[in-house]
C-alpha cells in the first residue's frame, strides 16, 4: 500500500504546483521547458509507481463491487478515451464540453471505483475522482476556457480524436489483463 501512496502523492503533488507559487521559483530556476520536463516526469512516474503500488496491495474489498459499475464503465470508456483525446487539440468537443480530460478522468474513476471496491481501488480511483472534481470546479471558477479566441476549430481533430480515443480504448481493453491484473476480454 505504501508504494500505491507514494505514487499518488508524486501524482498529484506535480499536479497541484502549478496552482501554487512554487510552479514560478521552478520556471526561474529551470526555465519553462525545464519546468514541463520535470513535470512530466514526476507525473508519469507518480503513475507507474501509482500503478505497481496497486497492483501489489492484496484484495481487500471494503464495500461489494455494484453490478451496474462493470457494463457502464466498459461501455462509457469509449467516451472517455474520445474526451481525453480532445483535450489536446482545437476540437469541436473541446469547445462543448469546457473541460474535457477532468470529465474524462472523473467518469473513469467513478466508474472504476464502484467497479472495484477494493482497499486500493479506492485509493487509487477514489483520488483521481477528487482530483478531477476539483480540477472542474476550480478552473471553472477561474473562467478557464480552452479553446482561445480567434483559435482554429477545425472537425478534421475532432475526427482524429474519436478515432485515437477509439483505438485507445480498444488497445487499452484488450491489455487491460496485463497492465492491470484485470481481464476484460479474451482474443
Amino acid at each position: 500500500m505504501t508504494l500505491l501512496l507514494i505514487g499518488l502523492a508524486l501524482f498529484f503533488g506535480a499536479h497541484l504546483v502549478p496552482s501554487t507559487p512554487l510552479r514560478a521559483v521552478l520556471i526561474g530556476a529551470l526555465g519553462e521547458k525545464g519546468y514541463k520536463g520535470l513535470f512530466t516526469l514526476a507525473s508519469i512516474g507518480g503513475l507507474v509507481i501509482a500503478v505497481i503500488g496497486y497492483r501489489q496491495v492484496p484484495v481487500e474489498y471494503l464495500f461489494a463491487p455494484k453490478p451496474w459499475a462493470y457494463p457502464a464503465a466498459l461501455h462509457t470508456m469509449p467516451i472517455v478515451f474520445i474526451l481525453l483525446a480532445s483535450a489536446s487539440s482545437p476540437t469541436h468537443i473541446r469547445q462543448w464540453v469546457r473541460h474535457p480530460m477532468a470529465l474524462g478522468v472523473l467518469l473513469w474513476s467513478l466508474l472504476h471505483y464502484f467497479a472495484n471496491g477494493e482497499k486500493a481501488a479506492v485509493w487509487f480511483f477514489g483520488s483521481f475522482a477528487i482530483y478531477a472534481a476539483f480540477s472542474i470546479v476550480s478552473s471553472s471558477l477561474r473562467g478557464q476556457t480552452l479553446v482561445k479566441p480567434g483559435q482554429v476549430v477545425a472537425w478534421k481533430h475532432d475526427v482524429i480524436a474519436v478515432v485515437a480515443g477509439l483505438v485507445l480504448y480498444g488497445v487499452v481493453l484488450v491489455a487491460h489483463g496485463w497492465l492491470f491484473n484485470r481481464v476484460l476480454v479474451s482474443l
